[in-house]
């Protein structure tokens, strides 16, 4: 590399330089590979971006890199063709939970985060009349769900039968039919069953599609030590790791009885209680089944802090 260009000086006092267009033109094909990726959630780890996407893109070569471009759009860089037009086809992904959407990009563009009224998803049509297992007739049947894009390749090839799949753009916030119907010109009528495999999540605390708890923008943080909404302090995972005597008051290491809403639903009297330390450095937990006085005590964590 040379020095190349003559600096001046803007009225801010900082330098500038100006790149001749020629520069540009000449690398404008270095950005072919490249596609963006958009989110309605905070990003997912860098990691998290590598190992997933090399994983069911590029299986064997792991040659896709990622950057960050805003807070929620990054830049793919998918060297295979092939696998860069399947990725853009979909137009949709499933990542961390999260709905991602990609679209092709070039020098100059300025991508704009799709609302989530219109998205591409697979769905799937069952007991098809064999009269109408085409991509003709599928149009037809599709359209009454929502606007067809294209079979799936085992459709178009006729290789499942029991099952047509056609990427589809639907308004998520509206109720996929159970089933449809398609008309032969004689007047019978074929019913169709309809079912969406996959649709974006809708997190009950913002109301929105496309993220979980973990990257909504609006939920508080419940961990401050983090900065997570996920867990609460006391089940950090960045938390110290000691044993439970040490040099402070109240140990760190907490013993837990963790249930879900259907232990609660099956079991609405159950309680749990601790034991007294003995050979190890866990309280033994005990779980009482039968009604007692405790029964109004409902629990979701129930845990003991140790006095040394």
């Amino acid at each position: 590399m040379t020095k190349k260009g003559t600096s001046f000086l803007l009225e801010s006092g900082e330098k500038c330089v100006q790149i001749p267009n020629e520069v540009i033109q000449k690398n404008y094909r270095k950005w072919d590979n490249f596609i963006i990726g958009q989110f309605h959630g905070n990003l997912p780890s860098h990691g998290a971006f590598h190992a997933t996407f090399n994983g069911i893109w590029s299986n064997r070569v792991r040659d896709i890199t990622v950057s960050k471009l805003r807070p929620r759009t990054i830049f793919i860089r998918i060297p295979n063709s092939a696998s860069r037009a399947r990725v853009l086809s979909q137009g949709m992904w499933l990542i961390e939970g999260q709905t991602m959407f990609v679209a092709d990009w070039a020098l100059g563009l300025t991508p704009l985060l799709p609302e989530l009224t219109h998205v591409p998803v697979w769905l799937e049509f069952r007991e098809v009349s064999p009269y109408f297992f085409s991509e003709e007739g599928l149009e037809h049947i599709v359209g009454l769900v929502g606007d067809p894009v294209h079979c799936h390749p085992s459709t178009l090839n006729m290789i499942n039968l029991e099952v047509a799949k056609v990427l589809t753009i639907i308004d998520p916030t509206k109720e996929i039919p159970e089933a449809v119907n398609a008309q032969f010109m004689t007047g019978e009528i074929s019913r169709i069953k309809v079912s969406c495999p996959w649709l974006p999540p809708i997190y009950k605390h913002c109301q929105e599609m496309g993220h979980n708890i973990r990257r909504c923008l609006t939920v508080p943080i419940t961990c401050i030590g983090c900065n997570s909404t996920a867990h609460l302090p006391v089940a950090c995972p960045k938390g110290r790791k000691k044993a439970v005597y040490n040099k402070d008051h109240i140990a760190k290491k907490l013993d837990m009885i963790l249930i879900n809403d259907n232990w609660q639903l099956a079991f609405p009297y159950a309680y749990g209680f601790f034991g007294d330390l003995d050979a190890s450095d866990h309280c033994p937990s005990y779980i009482i089944f039968g009604k007692g006085s405790m029964s109004k005590r409902h629990f979701m964590i129930s845990h003991f802090l140790l006095q040394p």
